[in-house]
């Protein structure tokens, strides 16, 4: 009897140890990705912020807004001619959001080697959207003007950048 008893625990042991296949799982999924146009920027419009006569006495400041305005400090002469706030265009991806990165501050220097410094440059909304691919908008700032200014024509370049949000 005990010959007889072994194949059968074997193969009762082998039948539970092997499983079932009908235990087994499978699962499939898709991968796939979006492409967009890249986000272009082109600067249209120059910052421009106008003929000034500095003061003999304190350092003043002309603020550029980024609609349009100057605001000429009291120790100033802002001379009437030209000025504006400088003006972007962006493209890209029909109704995406982007980002704009502005420049902590813009150093401006005259061929003498005198130096004007731009800061707090502003937009009014630094996340904006691609409507139908396009948008623009206008950057001001603050110059700082000091006592004595050297005269002459000031100018420094900067990079604004955007990026999709």
């Amino acid at each position: 009897m005990r010959l007889t008893l072994r194949p059968f625990v074997l193969s009762l042991s082998a039948l539970l140890v092997s499983g079932s296949p009908a235990l087994a799982g499978e699962a499939s999924s898709e991968a796939g990705a979006t492409i967009v146009q890249p986000i272009m920027i082109m600067a249209w419009e120059e910052m421009v912020f106008g003929t000034i006569a500095p003061s003999t006495l304190s350092a003043d400041t002309v603020t550029l807004d980024a609609v349009g305005g100057r605001v000429c400090g009291t120790a100033l002469t802002c001379v009437s001619g030209t000025y504006r706030p400088a003006k972007f265009s962006v493209t890209g991806a029909s109704d995406a959001l982007y980002t704009i990165s502005l420049p902590t501050s813009i150093t401006l220097s005259n061929a003498g080697g005198a130096t004007l410094q731009v800061r707090d440059l502003t937009t009014p909304q630094l996340t904006r959207q691609l409507v139908d691919g396009y948008d623009e908008f206008m950057v001001g700032a603050v110059l700082d003007v000091g006592v004595n200014q050297a005269t002459g024509s000031y100018i420094g370049s900067y990079v604004v950048s955007v990026d999709y949000s």
